[in-house]
């Protein structure tokens, strides 16, 4: 048999420190690839993170919008959720594609709940109640705010206050149905009669209607 004796010059030959120092290199190159891949996998993450919560605050005043508007938004979501954030190229081309479709969606929103204030507001003034000056210009102030979130919901308040007015306005409607036919009765359908033809705001018309009628079922009893 053989014996190959090794000395200190073959353990650190050129060939065997080319070898050890290209595998130091290697290493590095892949370590630092690695966490380049993993820093540009996150950095795309946190950029399709971000076009959602835009998403999201567009989506938080849904129900004042159009259906065609409303589904251009849940088109947007679905996409941004494929975005697949391993193909960075791709990934980032498609993002940017979706961020220029939310931009422009992010300026028509606001315009189109300041046109449905605007209406509103119409409604509100011919109303006719005596406590629309505040609803008026809360509703102004919500227009030059110009914010979501103040908007829509200053549109829920003033639907409310527009619902509860149809109300009132309904009553009143009915009453006059009711005592147009109605002969006039002294301390009974007059005083009511009057009221219905005065120039009151219709919230103290029905107020005082309402007090009337329970005066004549009082009597009446």
């Amino acid at each position: 048999y053989y014996t190959v004796d090794l000395n200190e010059r073959d353990y650190f030959s050129r060939t065997n420190i080319i070898i050890f120092i290209s595998s130091i290199v290697i290493i590095i190159i892949g370590l630092w690839w690695h966490d380049r891949y993993k820093i540009s996998r996150r950095a795309i993450q946190t950029c399709k993170d971000g076009l959602i919560l835009r998403l999201n605050k567009l989506n938080s005043v849904r129900e004042h919008l159009n259906t065609k508007t409303t589904t251009e938004l849940d088109g947007l979501v679905a996409e941004v959720e494929g975005v697949d954030v391993s193909e960075k190229k791709k990934a980032i081309a498609e993002l940017q594609s979706i961020s220029f479709k939310i931009m422009n969606l992010t300026g028509m929103v606001p315009a189109i709940l300041t046109q449905i204030l605007q209406e509103q507001i119409i409604k509100i003034k011919k109303s006719g109640l005596n406590d629309i000056e505040s609803y008026i210009e809360d509703t102004n102030e919500a227009i030059k705010n110009h914010s979501l979130l103040r908007l829509g919901g200053q549109i829920k308040r003033n639907s409310q206050w527009i619902s509860e007015t149809q109300s009132i306005l309904s009553q009143l409607s009915n009453y006059k149905s009711l005592f147009a036919n109605i002969p006039i009765i002294p301390g009974v359908t007059d005083e009511i009669k009057i009221v219905l033809k005065s120039a009151k705001s219709p919230n103290e018309q029905l107020h005082r209607i309402q007090e009337l009628s329970r005066k004549i079922n009082d009597t009446s009893s």
